[in-house]
């Protein structure tokens, strides 16, 4: 096997390994005694840890989720990795969330390492999707709470979803980058529906009101 082969297997491998380590569980772990799986929304996400354990927490986990996704793209560009292996190794860091190795493959939905793939590839329009997100999740929160669906964190991401091959196309981005994000959301959608068939909704609405 090529030398070069071996890198882009190991790097893609390592990107799985590196998503699958979970620090909403961790965390929780270590400040509750408990698994983030088995409270709030039991999602091992960043938005369960702000909700369990903390705000201050919560942006932690978000921040090291980001890198999550980001650290094996900046790898994967400084080797001069080809599109395809760019492809697989985003999609590896983020089923490494979603499904880690190390926790039975039951993570968190990987909202924050998607953020932290695109962040690197495309940094002006990820730049423009935050502002984007932030604007309808404020726009959202403004709308009565009996005609709201999802929170507004699901209802931006959709949005974002939606709009950021488009906005890659307007500024020229190769196709490869136009297409990643229908790619690597993939997994992103299979977890989400998980999470509401386990009625992620009503389980944040009950743990708040034990609180």
């Amino acid at each position: 096997m090529e030398t070069g082969t071996l890198r882009q297997i190991g790097l893609i491998l390592g990107a799985y390994l590196l998503g699958s380590v979970s620090s909403a569980y961790y965390i929780t772990k270590w400040k509750k005694g408990a698994d983030i799986r088995e409270l709030g929304s039991g999602n091992a996400g960043a938005r369960n840890v702000m909700l369990v354990v903390g705000a201050s927490f919560g942006i932690g986990v978000a921040i090291f989720d980001i890198l999550k996704g980001a650290l094996p793209i900046l790898f994967a560009k400084a080797l001069k990795m080809p599109p395809h292996t760019i492809t697989l190794t985003a999609l590896a860091a983020i089923s490494g969330h979603n499904w880690p190795i190390f926790l039975q493959f039951r993570g968190g939905s990987g909202l924050a390492t998607l953020g932290g793939v695109i962040l690197p590839l495309m940094p002006r329009e990820a730049f423009l999707l935050s502002l984007v997100g932030m604007g309808v999740g404020w726009t959202w929160l403004r709308f009565p709470a009996w005609c709201r669906k999802a929170p507004p964190i699901e209802s931006s991401c959709l949005v974002i979803y939606a709009i950021c091959p488009f906005l890659a196309w307007y500024f020229g981005e190769p196709i490869y980058l136009i297409t990643l994000p229908l790619y690597v959301g993939i997994p992103i959608i299979i977890r989400r529906i998980t999470l509401l068939k386990n009625g992620l909704y009503q389980r944040v609405a009950e743990f708040q009101k034990t609180r």
